[in-house]
């Protein structure tokens, strides 16, 4: 393949949260919304650092230590560099954005954060007495010097940086971790709250008396958290995540955010200590941090927050029957996770006619003692059922919940496996046997989304329920494969990545090409990167096609003539994957949890699943053609790679929440 023109995937993972940004701005939006998603571009930049810088810090190091081409490491170099300034401004931008439309805001709701400075003296009499029997037990100064070794930094936890005057050797530094348990302010009353870490400054010099303060300052790091597992079939692949999570806590430091006016000696010295290389260290005024706005949101109520409509669709006990006689689609948060997707796995899990139960499980979300699911899936095992799960263990930072529910599942008797150590198995899906007059039938959920019932509040998500044999004979080849041995090339029905994702995602393409004019693709991603597959899209334009693409996060693709580009945020977040191909009657629609990614369509194991109810494609065309005309909380991307906000009075989201 010829090299095509393609964005840059950092730059176009920074546009999206530029987005999330500028939204939480918008006063159409209700508050408490517009504070979930100003926290929420914190913790994307913090997984932006963890993962794609620490991405391209290693091929900076890999330059250097290969000895390529002088012109190959200066490009890394330069690029590495561009990429880390413009994460850089984004955090200095969030400071700025709180300044000018959160604080204002924060007041009308009868919320005032106040600067130590700024205190009456009963109010810092009131704190002090606060600081020295609620907070100083619990804080814990380690000294490094020739008898303490520099302190280990846990990750993204926020400290306070301390150092000390001493009149015989070089000044002392001390560090001291904010523990979580001390929330992240304090308030005089309901309507004065002040930062914890900013009480902590204050009063820090307390612990050292008689000691000479002089230079305090909070700060916090971000470790390298992209972890490799490397598989040995020789050995248990649950020791294998185990051990790689050990080594996560050990990461490269990647980030520095620290307060701004801390000296260029301290800073010089903290870099030096913590073995950073490259200017990674960024000056904020506050920290901001999702934890911290999580717990302002907590801490007011918010009555003009956009409350979700009833369900419009719940099973009633007959649910088998239901299904059997036809397709159900369900769409959530509209239609609710617990009536609809965890209704239908407790009765297979009760229901004296269900011999087995096969399921996937990526992000439990809780722990196996509170987690529904698990705790369903365990009851089932130890009442008789053939119950087996594959839980994967490396979904990225729910690694450690998934290691204890596997565990749990086991320990109740559950056939856990934990699928093939080369690829992740992404695909989320259940498998129902059931016995009826002497022949097993099967009764299926695919879903775009986890089986994860706190996200499944907020993560928009479409859900398939069939009882299709031959969708259920291709089923039970993929669970067989996840559990041991089987052939999923050849399959009758679903597109399966790695084997026949991909090509078969082109050949319906190819379809489309050949229709030249009369061919139409839509397809809503979270993200499309994919060059081999972008380059296919572009022939399809090329030929006439009309194609329409709703990508919530990143793009690689560059908008050509007949190829538009959209991105619709909102109160939830946009999930589910749907490829449609064709127009009217020949339409061809699928849905699963694979975008477009070089990770999704070789390196992971994931399912599409045909539509093949008549009454369910209508559905989703109609649900495509919505999303394509949204336009309240929609961005356009234009050809340089940027996103215009539309402006207009409709948005999808509302539109289904009625």
């Amino acid at each position: 393949m010829t090299d095509i023109d393609l964005l840059d995937r950092e730059s176009s993972w920074l546009e999206f949260n530029k987005r999330v940004l500028t939204l939480s701005k918008d006063s159409s939006v209700p508050f408490k919304d517009r504070l979930f998603l100003f926290g929420i571009t914190h913790s994307n930049l913090d997984e932006f650092f963890q993962i794609r810088i620490s991405g391209l810090l290693e091929k900076v190091y890999e330059t250097i230590n290969q000895k390529l081409d002088v012109s190959i490491s200066k490009e890394t170099f330069v690029y590495f560099k561009d990429i880390l300034e413009e994460a850089k401004k984004e955090m200095i931008n969030r400071n700025t954005v709180w300044k000018e439309y959160f604080v204002k805001d924060l007041e009308k709701h009868g919320v005032n954060f106040k600067r130590m400075k700024d205190l009456t003296e009963s109010e810092l009499d009131i704190l002090e007495d606060y600081f020295d029997n609620n907070i100083k037990p619990l804080l814990t100064p380690l000294a490094a010097d020739p008898t303490h070794p520099f302190p280990y930094i846990s990750d993204l936890s926020l400290s306070i940086g301390v150092v000390i005057k001493n009149e015989f050797e070089d000044n002392q530094f001390i560090r001291i971790k904010i523990p979580a348990s001390l929330g992240s302010f304090v308030n005089l009353n309901k309507e004065q709250l002040v930062w914890i870490h900013e009480l902590i400054l204050h009063y820090i010099d307390k612990l050292f008396f008689p000691h000479t303060v002089i230079e305090k300052f909070w700060f916090r790091t971000t470790r390298d958290a992209d972890l490799e597992f490397r598989a040995s079939l020789k050995r248990n692949f649950l020791e294998v995540v185990k051990e790689g999570l050990e080594n996560r806590k050990l990461g490269k430091i990647v980030r520095l955010e620290i307060q701004e006016g801390v000296s260029v000696t301290t800073q010089k010295y903290l870099k030096n200590n913590l073995e950073i290389d490259y200017d990674l260290q960024v000056e904020l005024k506050d920290p901001l941090t999702r934890f911290q706005i999580n717990s302002l949101i907590d801490h007011i109520e918010f009555s003009t927050s956009w409350k979700l409509h009833e369900t419009e669709f719940e099973f009633s006990n007959d649910m088998f029957e239901i299904i059997k006689n036809n397709d159900v689609m369900v769409h959530h948060p509209y239609d609710s996770f617990e009536k609809t997707v965890l209704r239908f796995l407790e009765k297979a899990c009760f229901d004296p006619y269900v011999r087995a139960i096969k399921m996937t499980q990526y992000r439990t979300g809780l722990t196996a003692e509170n987690d529904k699911i698990t705790s369903l899936l365990a009851s089932a095992a130890r009442g008789g059922k053939q119950v087996a799960v594959l839980v994967e263990l490396r979904a990225r930072f729910d690694e450690e919940q998934n290691i204890s529910n596997a565990e749990y599942l086991e320990e109740s008797g559950v056939h856990v496996t934990y699928g093939d150590p080369r690829y992740k198995a992404h695909t989320k899906m259940i498998l129902v046997v059931r016995e009826e007059n002497n022949e097993l039938v099967p009764y299926m959920h695919f879903g775009t989304g986890n089986y994860n019932v706190l996200t499944s509040k907020g993560y928009e998500d479409i859900g398939i329920f069939t009882s299709d044999k031959s969708i259920g004979n291709d089923c039970g080849i993929v669970f067989n494969s996840l559990t041991a041995y089987a052939d999923r090339e050849n399959l009758d029905e679903l597109l399966v990545a790695p084997e026949s994702l991909e090509k078969n995602i082109n050949s319906l393409i190819e379809e489309q090409i050949d229709l030249g004019e009369e061919g139409k693709i839509v397809l809503k991603l979270n993200n499309l990167t994919d060059p081999l597959i972008i380059q296919k899209l572009y022939d399809a334009a090329n030929a006439g096609n009309q194609i329409n693409i709703i990508v919530r996060g990143i793009c690689c693709l560059i908008p050509i003539k007949n190829i538009n580009v959209i991105s619709i945020l909102g109160p939830f977040l946009e999930h589910s994957r749907i490829y449609k191909f064709g127009r009217s009657d020949i339409e061809k629609i699928y849905i699963g949890s694979a975008d477009l990614m070089q990770r999704n369509l070789r390196h992971r194991i994931e399912v599409l699943v045909p539509i093949k109810s008549p009454i369910i494609k209508k559905k989703l065309s109609s649900l495509l053609e919505k999303y394509i005309k949204s336009d309240k909380y929609s961005w356009t991307l234009k050809n340089d790679g940027t996103w215009k906000k539309l402006d207009g009075n409709y948005n999808i989201q509302e539109k289904l929440n009625k």
